[in-house]
């Protein structure tokens, strides 16, 4: 062995990596060269404390905010200069969109004889869920017509277009209708919806026993308690209609409203009510399983294996029941985000979106919230939903005790709101976003934009 092969292979040697016959030749040239019995001396000296002295490595978030900001800074790169090609006879590009348009026919002809895909899937389940009494796993389609049963803490489903329920309290319920019309019916159990504005034509309602829901974006709860059923909003304006048709009550925010014919004397519960708690060795072992779940997870998306770490996150089986935030739901707010990554590196873009979204919740950390709206918004801007991205960025921008990507959320605000072609809403973030960061990064772009659009900038 040469000195030259011994400095490549030097940090193998110490660690005990090297094959039998690869070790025998190393240490034969150590007994005859003083200068590299030197060198490997120094460094089994000095590697403990250069290994002791490294950083610890940054968590998740951090490493997701940073690929976050890099992917920013590459999509306003400047795009490649398309070579110049040479002139064709004029004929050569009649054909060309002749075949075209005849492709472009064939094409819609196809696809406007295929019936609408009703679309219902279950993205994470936190007990069990059956269809017709058939075990149905997180990733799976849910069938329309067929009665499904939810038990344990419940359920997150992606019903229709960019709708997300989370179903709990041993429900039992059936889709009606998943397509533009998405119709539920609720028999026992709650429901917790938040839905997209509705296009025109379509419509999202939930039937209870005593009457029906009916919104065109939203965030509401129903449920059953005391014998009749109730409805909260959390966002929005929902319309609530009696076992009659007929329309009851616009529902406004912060308000809670009985379908039932008499008003029960209890309150419903508010949203992220406590389950019951169940016995210590149950909530560690609910832990273990989540925990362990998570590192799965973690393993897969390192691998870039898209499909195993969406397996691996899928959470059948684990319930935190009353096991409380700082343990078990803190996990499993974890797990909820590491699916969304999960869903994002197998290419499932939208479901990737609808599981961010659904950890805008109470239960998780502030930290969390933001950087799953944020991410949210970036795919949403990448698949072209720029309205909705900028209320997404304007809800990591609003969320209390989150500072991280602030400066960020503001620029998505601006750009977003830019390419929508909304002005004022665009002006207003480059305001916002000079006055809270007067020598940002995105300082230039903000005043140029207010330039152009004749305001001065402060």
């Amino acid at each position: 062995m040469s000195c030259a092969e011994l400095g490549k292979s030097l940090f193998d040697l110490i660690d005990g990596r090297l094959s039998g016959p690869q070790e025998l030749r190393a240490h034969d040239h150590l007994q005859g060269c003083a200068a590299c019995s030197e060198r490997v001396a120094a460094w089994r000296r000095a590697l403990p404390g250069l290994r002791q002295a490294e950083p610890p490595a940054p968590d998740f978030m951090t490493i997701r905010r940073m690929e976050l900001a890099i992917t920013r800074e590459l999509s306003r790169a400047p795009a490649p200069r398309l070579p110049v090609r040479r002139w064709r006879p004029l004929w050569a590009a009649g054909l060309a969109l002749a075949a075209a348009a005849v492709v472009l026919v064939a094409a819609r002809a196809h696809f406007s004889a295929r019936p609408p895909v009703a679309m219902a899937r279950v993205e994470t389940v936190f007990g069990t869920v059956t269809a017709a009494g058939r075990p149905v796993r997180a990733g799976e389609p849910l069938p329309v017509g067929q009665v499904v049963a939810v038990t344990g803490t419940g359920a997150s489903l992606a019903i229709g277009r960019a709708a997300t329920v989370r179903v709990s309290g041993s429900a039992l319920l059936t889709i009606e209708e998943a397509d533009a019309a998405v119709r539920l019916r609720l028999e026992t159990g709650e429901l917790e919806a938040q839905v997209e504005p509705r296009r025109s034509g379509e419509q999202f309602a939930v039937v209870l026993k005593q009457g029906r829901v009916e919104v065109r974006g939203t965030r509401f709860a129903v449920g059953y308690r005391d014998g009749g059923s109730w409805l909260r909003v959390d966002e929005g304006k929902v319309a609530a209609f009696d076992a009659g048709g007929r329309l009851a009550r616009l529902v406004a925010p912060g308000e809670t409203h009985w379908l039932s014919p008499v008003t029960p004397a209890a309150e419903p519960p508010p949203s992220e009510a406590p389950a019951p708690t169940p016995r210590a060795d149950s909530c560690k072992e609910l832990q273990r399983s989540c925990l362990s779940a998570v590192a799965r997870t973690r393993a897969a998306i390192r691998a870039s294996d898209g499909p195993r770490a969406v397996a691996a996150s899928a959470a059948e089986g684990i319930a935190v029941g009353g096991c409380g935030i700082d343990d078990a739901r803190q996990c499993l707010d974890e797990l909820q985000y590491l699916r969304a990554e999960a869903l994002r590196l197998a290419g499932r873009l939208p479901a990737a979106v609808l599981a961010y979204r659904a950890l805008d919740r109470a239960s998780a950390s502030a930290a969390t919230r933001q950087n799953a709206l944020f991410a949210a918004a970036e795919l949403e801007r990448r698949l072209g939903q720029r309205e909705r991205a900028v209320r997404d960025y304007q809800r990591a921008l609003a969320v209390k005790g989150a500072t991280g990507l602030r400066e960020e959320a503001m620029l998505g605000i601006m750009e977003t709101a830019e390419e929508a072609g909304d002005t004022r809403t665009a002006l207003a973030a480059a305001r916002q976003y000079l006055a809270s960061y007067p020598a940002g990064h995105g300082a230039g772009r903000a005043r140029a934009l207010l330039r152009r659009e004749g305001v001065v900038s402060p």
